[in-house]
């Protein structure tokens, strides 16, 4: 089993987001984050916010949380409705920093604050943000699961917009239309794949690994199992593991992920109790997390709240890795534990300003 060096531990500790609020402002260009509840807002340094990283990122966090969405709504104006054309993503506050480097990549769009469930949204619906910033990213840097289908209705509805077809009889059914064809009302055909996204075709984007990052910021999960078995072979104290989770009909996108992970991963199908079919891929293995998972994010940085999760995780790997090396045939004596636990347990998110846990913000950690 080959350890981790130092290094790489601090090149990622370098290019991850802190992901620390204050409950005051200690600059004038922090950001602020609002909450509808009517707590006191917690601020944000604006030196969090990476000075660079790639466009594929957003593009694999849009495909995991992103929204494209038509809607429309009843009003007492002259024709009775309004329609809408609307890009949102939404997370967890904590990772409200992931929502500002989309707004400031954009520079379009807004912020609200965040709801009872704990969860903040960014939206754009201007329509010129959406046809000469939006419309021309995605082109340019496209998604490749059943998002783009929903990118591409989304695309038809702008133009459709755009051209005030909203504003007839004709245009409105149209756009309803696409609404109701959109999202979860769409029919998607089994093993679909954008047609860029095969490599046999001439029109083929090869996949960048940011986007596997950025997809994993939205709907991956890192985990540690911290369950206290007793000290038998069969103890999974320590267990670390990476799970990507998506719908059956992006299996074929989920496989083009497994080259990057190198040919111990594989993916699994998994039928969720009263829901639809799903695929996952998952890594429960320290030798793969030491020597494949973390060089994937020196090369393609992670950044979000998760960031913290997988420092804790190198930290903890490396403590299990050392332990292992020294007593090879012993589990993890309590004092190996307790380390574990404390990195673990240390919610570096919630921090205030004095580096205390926030008692305000517990709710959702």
């Amino acid at each position: 089993m080959v350890m981790i060096g130092r290094v790489s531990s601090t090149i990622l500790r370098r290019t991850l987001i802190s992901g620390k609020f204050s409950d005051y402002p200690q600059n004038p260009d922090d950001v602020k984050v609002e909450f509808r509840d009517g707590r006191s807002p917690i601020f944000i340094p604006n030196s969090q916010f990476p000075s660079w990283f790639s466009p594929w990122f957003i593009v694999g966090l849009v495909e995991a949380e992103g929204c494209f969405d038509v809607k429309v709504s009843i009003k007492q104006n002259k024709r009775g409705y309004t329609v809408t054309v609307r890009f949102s993503l939404c997370l967890n506050y904590r990772d409200v920093q992931l929502l500002f480097m989309l707004k400031n990549y954009f520079n379009c769009g807004n912020i609200g604050k965040v709801d009872e469930r704990g969860v903040i949204t960014y939206a754009v619906t201007d329509i010129g943000s959406i046809m000469n910033i939006l419309i021309p990213f995605f082109l340019s840097y496209p998604l490749r699961g059943t998002k783009y289908l929903d990118f591409l209705s989304f695309k038809q509805a702008a133009e459709l917009f755009i051209n005030k077809a909203h504003l007839t009889e004709e245009g409105f059914k149209a756009l309803l239309a696409i609404k109701n064809s959109m999202n979860t009302n769409r029919i998607v055909p089994s093993n679909y794949q954008p047609n860029h996204c095969n490599p046999s075709s001439l029109n083929y984007i090869p996949l960048d690994g940011n986007y596997i990052s950025g997809f994993i910021a939205g709907d991956g999960s890192l985990s540690l199992i911290t369950k206290h078995y007793s000290l038998t072979s069969s103890d999974r104290f320590g267990q670390i593991g990476l799970f990507i989770y998506q719908h059956v009909n992006n299996k074929l996108l989920l496989e083009t992920f497994v080259p990057f992970f190198e040919s111990e991963l594989s993916v699994q199908g998994q039928v969720v109790a009263d829901g639809p079919s799903k695929v996952r891929i998952s890594i429960m293995n320290l030798n793969v997390f030491l020597n494949v998972i973390i060089p994937f994010f020196e090369l393609y940085p992670l950044y979000g709240v998760k960031s913290i999760t997988l420092l804790k995780l190198i930290d903890i790997a490396t403590i299990i890795n050392d332990y292992k090396l020294n007593f090879p045939r012993k589990p993890l004596d309590d004092q190996a534990r307790k380390r574990i636990l404390n990195i673990w347990n240390n919610n570096e998110s919630s921090l205030n300003s004095n580096g205390q846990l926030d008692s305000r913000h517990r709710k959702w950690i």
